[in-house]
């Protein structure tokens, strides 16, 4: 899995303490998928903490 990563979800990463691995696990295995108009949301909850991912998969 190729992921590219934006400025503004390092910076939300880096400030709540989330490593690109624990983003790559919640895509991997999330408790709720949803898709809208192309952009999707990866919904995990962990020890009573709710990681949310969201993401747009492109072609190569």
């Amino acid at each position: 899995m190729n992921i590219i990563y934006t400025f503004h979800a390092l910076e939300r990463m880096r400030q709540r303490g989330i490593s690109k691995e624990l983003v790559e696990l919640r895509l991997q295995s999330p408790d709720k998928r949803e898709e809208l108009e192309g952009v999707y949301r990866c919904v995990k909850k962990i020890n009573n903490k709710v990681v949310v991912v969201v993401y747009r998969q492109e072609t190569e």
